[in-house]
Order: structure tokens, then sequence, then C-alpha cells
């Protein structure tokens, strides 16, 4: 009945989806737009979608597990310097695009 993820393993992808993310857009470029930047940020966050849904259907994580991958991205994030606006944008589209699955 219980064969899915741990919290464990929730907050240990989230944590590495996060940093995965920061080597493909650093926080830094989040400043300087332009558009190669911009198309930049695209692709780090479609590999972040696509990776975080994989993971979602792979281990049937249900709606607490979904809330609490979002809430441990959020937070790492944040930690890495990211903007508010970027990281509320980023984690209430993965969020509503998770709750679909």
């Amino acid at each position: 009945m219980f064969d899915g993820v741990n919290s464990g393993q929730v907050d240990d992808f989230a944590n590495t989806l996060a940093h995965d993310f920061a080597k493909r857009f650093p926080p830094d470029l989040e400043n300087v737009l332009d558009k190669k930047q911009q198309k930049k940020l695209v692709s780090a966050i479609n590999v972040l979608y696509a990776r975080a849904g994989t993971f979602s259907r792979e281990h049937s994580m249900g709606v607490y597990k979904k809330a609490k991958f979002g809430n441990t991205l959020k937070w790492e994030l944040k930690a890495l310097g990211y903007s508010a606006a970027l990281i509320d944008k980023i984690t209430s589209d993965l969020m509503m695009a998770l709750a679909a699955d």
C-alpha cells in the first residue's frame, strides 16, 4: 500500500533539482535577461518541470508529497539566491502541472 517515495527522498530530489537548475541558469544571470539568457532560463525551467513530472509519476507522489516537494524546492531556490518573483512563478506553475498528474 505504501510503495511510494519517502519524505527524505522527496527532499533530496527537490534539493538536487534546485542545484541542477542553478547549474543551468545561475542566480546572477537573472539580472541580465537578454535574449540568450531568456532562452537559457526557459530551457532550465523546462528541464526542471520535465524531471519533476517524471519523478512524480515514477514514485506515485500523493498530494502531501507533492506539496512537500514544492515547498522544499522553493526554499532551496531561495537559499541559492533567486528572486521571490522567479521562485513563485516556477513553483506555482510546477505545482499546477503536478496536480494534474
